[in-house]
């Protein structure tokens, strides 16, 4: 089978298309041949080997992961004597990060628990789209502050994946929501849905006098202090990934910043693909429709799909086709 494998770290020089082997299967396994896969930050910065604390996890000298790609959705080919949910030919999708990863491939070997059937009258692309940043969005919005009528609402780096599922699942709730994020994307975000647009390139929301309920950041790139005066009172700030420095400080210290500048500060410990059989009624019932990027990509275009990735000039989520 084809597979985008990187064998050390560096990007885009160091990842090579090639021919491997099809995965075998253990008995509490099922072999998916994927249809689509999406891009994560996740997977640009195991393949960049940058930050360097990320080599901690990834390995410091090179990768003991060589096929990236977590988001995928596809088709069962072939499952362990033990498998039980699922059968061959059902449509699956899930994110694979907690378990080899292995998504930028024409075929995957994972356990049953990673993957989730696929609702009806959903795509592959769409299927694709959803399980990383889906979960970060509802686990963002439903494992902390409970969300009340009237509240003010910010999320920074609103036009990627998860701010574009956060502004969907908020629609039936009547808050007040502001996205920040490029000035390119000001109009998509507010057609979308958002209440009011903050341009980053010119402007600095932690410097305004707006101040919040909730902040979700898909970027954690600024002091703490300057987070913290941008929340009311009983508000609190909720990081769903950045500057991996920051993230797994208030991962560690989260009480202790709450005792130093008296706002609560939280920190999305992903819990992959535990909340998409809701995803799926979510969508059934016509609340959700990922966003894709107009750009579309082919297993072969690997390397360029994730320069574009790099890029940031991306809408929602970037997507690779495994078939023509």
């Amino acid at each position: 089978m084809k597979a985008w494998v990187v064998r050390k770290y560096g990007f885009p020089e160091n990842m090579s298309i090639i021919e491997v082997p099809k995965p075998e299967i253990a008995v509490n396994e099922i072999l998916v041949k994927i249809k689509a896969v999406s891009i994560n930050d996740w997977d640009l910065s195991n393949i960049e080997g940058k930050p360097w604390i990320n080599r901690l996890l990834a390995g410091p000298f090179r990768p003991k992961i060589q096929i990236m790609g977590c988001d995928i959705a596809g088709v069962v080919e072939a499952v362990g004597q033990s498998v039980s949910k699922f059968k061959v030919g059902d449509k699956v999708y899930g994110d694979l990060s907690s378990h080899k990863f292995g998504g930028f491939a024409e075929y995957v070997a994972t356990r049953e628990n990673q993957i989730c059937h696929m609702a009806e009258g959903m795509s592959f692309e769409v299927a694709a789209a959803i399980p990383q940043a889906g979960m970060l969005a509802y686990q963002a919005l439903h494992d902390f502050s409970e969300i009340k009528e009237g509240m003010n609402i910010l999320v920074n780096g609103a036009g990627g994946g998860v701010g574009t599922y956060v502004v969907q699942m908020l629609k039936n709730h009547k808050v007040h929501l502001t996205g920040v994020d490029s000035e390119a994307k000001r109009e998509f975000l507010l057609q979308l849905g958002y209440d009011a647009f903050v341009n980053y390139q010119k402007e600095d929301f932690t410097e305004s006098d707006m101040k919040y309920d909730i902040i979700i950041d898909c970027k954690t790139n600024r002091p703490f202090h300057r987070y913290s005066r941008k929340l009311k009172e009983n508000g609190e700030y909720i990081s769903i990934g950045g500057d991996l420095l920051k993230v797994i400080r208030i991962m560690l210290m989260s009480k202790q910043l709450e005792k130093k500048y008296g706002k609560k500060f939280s920190c999305v410990q992903l819990n992959a693909n535990r909340n998409l059989p809701q995803i799926n009624k979510i969508f059934e019932n016509g609340l959700l429709n990922p966003i894709i990027d107009s750009k579309r990509f082919t297993l072969n275009e690997g390397r360029k799909a994730l320069e574009y990735y790099a890029s940031g000039l991306f809408l929602g989520k970037v997507l690779i086709k495994t078939e023509d």
